[in-house]
């Protein structure tokens, strides 16, 4: 329980610059600023930022105690009254409600209710031929030797899937509109989350007229499938299960609601084609593993389409998955978390009000760790070698109460991708040799477009 005790001491850390603290570090190379603060200064780093006072965290353990143990102490900082990300958007047409995402409290717990029924892993197993079917309609459109952007080919089926899976929309709901709003959305977050002067949504930019004509474009849409829903053509959905609520209210008039479950279905894909991005990415500079995971689906599937059912046995290709998460987290950062009250988690004290960070990037890779933390290392996580492994020190999805919900559908759509496509495909770089570096945006994204060669295999 925390509770503060005269032994109880402070972590330190950089000082940075008057005013504005480390806040300058942290825009102009957040990875690299928080990797060496892992490195210099241990489990705990202290940060300057501006008016706020925060904490990287960085032991395995003190993360699992503010993730699980000591939950009740924190609470999200997007949900905090003074946060600028509540400020980043508003401008009306309900911008403020997309940065509001993700929440905390009673909404936090309301939203979940709604959502993890179809989320659940025998739900997602459901899921797993749809999966498969839009991971064989992308492979039907390359052609032998051309070169493809592939997270442009992932975005697409990551999108395709979790709009069919999650709201039965089709290709006749102009999907490509509806993404393209999204993608405006999400860049829009990133770009103001990074700049030390946010543009207030009021003002009549041309990226506040993208952003508000990439709202109205959601809010049209989500009325259309609201409309087929009311129709009875789609029973069981996220949407379905809004309309048809236990308290009886119809939750598709809520505005917050609505805005709400889209962040959720863009949070959805974006995970999804990241990690698939990365592992493509990973597997072309890394031969041998590539061809350990094939022959594995070759003795497992036998040039059959996988299925989820399969996912237990394909024990190579789910070591690829999670050293790609571990060297690519998605969530490179997670959603700041502040003190509700003073509070001591052994040997550090934390005041009321000071801003914790918990970062991936920078745990998955501090060699404390993981051995050779810096390398692709799929072995590790063999059964004969993952008991070396901390547990706690891999949290790609978090843990507790505020692990991820997706997890399992994100992971159920991964796996079935690769073993689809790993089959029929070697995706060779098209450049030997290039580096893809990251880029800290929503996500982690590729910094630059991550070009491949489609070569049929033999």
């Amino acid at each position: 329980m925390c509770a503060s005790t005269k032994d109880a001491i402070y972590p330190d850390g950089p000082r940075g610059i008057p005013f504005l603290g480390n806040l300058p570090e942290i825009r102009q190379n957040p990875l690299r600023f928080l990797e060496a603060c892992g490195r210099d200064y241990g489990d705990v780093t202290r940060l300057r930022l501006a008016y706020y006072d925060g904490y990287l965290v960085n032991s395995p353990e003190l993360i699992h105690r503010i993730l699980v143990d000591e939950v009740n102490h924190f609470t999200r900082f997007a949900g905090h009254k003074s946060t600028r990300l509540s400020r980043i958007l508003n401008g009306g047409a309900g911008m403020d409600r997309v940065a509001q995402f993700p929440m905390d409290g009673d909404f936090w717990l309301r939203e979940r209710w709604l959502v993890q029924p179809a989320l659940t892993p025998t739900k997602v197993v459901q899921y797993g031929d749809t999966m498969v079917r839009h991971a064989q309609k992308m492979m039907d459109r390359w052609k032998k030797g051309e070169v493809r952007d592939i997270y442009k080919d992932m975005v697409s089926i990551a999108y395709s899937v979790i709009s069919e899976t999650m709201f039965n929309a089709r290709e006749d709901d102009d999907l490509e509109t509806l993404h393209k709003a999204f993608e405006i959305i999400i860049d829009r977050i990133a770009t103001q989350l990074g700049t030390l002067a946010p543009v207030p949504g009021v003002l009549p930019t041309n990226a506040n007229r993208a952003l508000r004509w990439s709202l109205n474009t959601i809010e049209q849409a989500f009325t259309r499938l609201v409309e087929k829903h009311h129709t009875g053509e789609y029973p069981d959905d996220l949407i379905s299960r809004m309309i048809h609520t236990n308290d009886g209210k119809d939750r598709t008039q809520d505005r917050e609601w609505r805005f709400q479950v889209f962040s959720l279905l863009a949070a959805g894909y974006e995970t999804s084609a990241v990690v698939l991005t990365w592992i493509w990415y990973l597997l072309a500079q890394n031969p041998d593993v590539r061809q350990m995971v094939q022959v594995e689906l070759q003795n497992v599937l036998n040039g059959r389409p996988p299925k989820a059912e399969d996912i237990p046995r394909l024990k190579k290709t789910r070591a690829v998955f999670d050293e790609t998460l571990r060297l690519y987290p998605p969530a490179w950062c997670f959603s700041p978390l502040i003190v509700r009250e003073d509070c001591v988690i052994a040997p550090y004290k934390f005041r009321k009000g000071t801003i914790i960070l918990l970062s991936p990037w920078v745990t998955h890779r501090d060699p404390r760790h993981f051995e050779f933390a810096d390398r692709f290392y799929p072995q590790r996580w063999d059964e004969e070698n993952a008991v070396s492994v901390n547990k706690h020190a891999f949290f790609p999805f978090g843990r507790g109460p505020r692990h991820c919900v997706g997890s399992s559908f994100a992971t159920t759509e991964v796996m079935l991708t690769v073993a689809t496509i790993a089959q029929s495909f070697d995706l060779e770089l098209a450049s030997p040799g290039s580096i893809v570096l990251p880029k800290p945006h929503v996500s982690l994204r590729p910094g630059q477009p991550v070009m491949m060669q489609i070569r049929h295999r033999a």
